[in-house]
């Protein structure tokens, strides 16, 4: 393994980073869900809209993808010096948060684009079509 002064370090942001991805996932999952669940359907859907531009911003994408490079590092390091105690843990720990965070977060963003192009890049509030801003929603689901 790598220096401990630096490596530490790089430890310890990593698990922090892990922990406020894993605090929003919880928050969302427990009762943001369920508070949009409440509300009537088009202003459940205006603000999920409103959170999902909302939260593409510099200090939740530096966490969520500097974690996931961080991991990166982390599991290479490990595979580098697999003899040593911790190395299995960090390589474990940097894959399950790549594949149960970051694998997720691709696959939704990649499949809530195809829909979008397969409703014909309609938003759903109000049915008008971004592309021209006529009344042609129609759904393919």
């Amino acid at each position: 393994m790598p220096p401990d002064s630096w490596f530490f370090a790089l430890k310890l942001c990593t698990a922090l980073g892990c922990g406020l991805v894993a605090g929003v996932f919880f928050a969302f999952s427990t009762f943001v869900m369920q508070a949009l669940g409440q509300q009537p359907p088009a202003q459940g859907i205006a603000t999920m809209q409103a959170i999902n531009i909302t939260v593409i911003n510099p200090w939740f994408m530096g966490v969520l993808f500097g974690t996931a490079a961080a991991c990166v590092g982390l599991a290479i390091a490990a595979v580098i010096d697999l003899q040593h105690p911790s190395a299995r843990w960090l390589l474990l720990g940097s894959l399950l948060y790549l594949v149960g965070a970051i694998l997720p977060t691709g696959k939704a963003a990649i499949w809530g684009a195809r829909n979008w192009f397969l409703d014909g890049g309609v938003l759903a509030m109000g049915g008008r079509c971004v592309v021209c801003n006529d009344s042609c929603y129609t759904s393919s689901r």
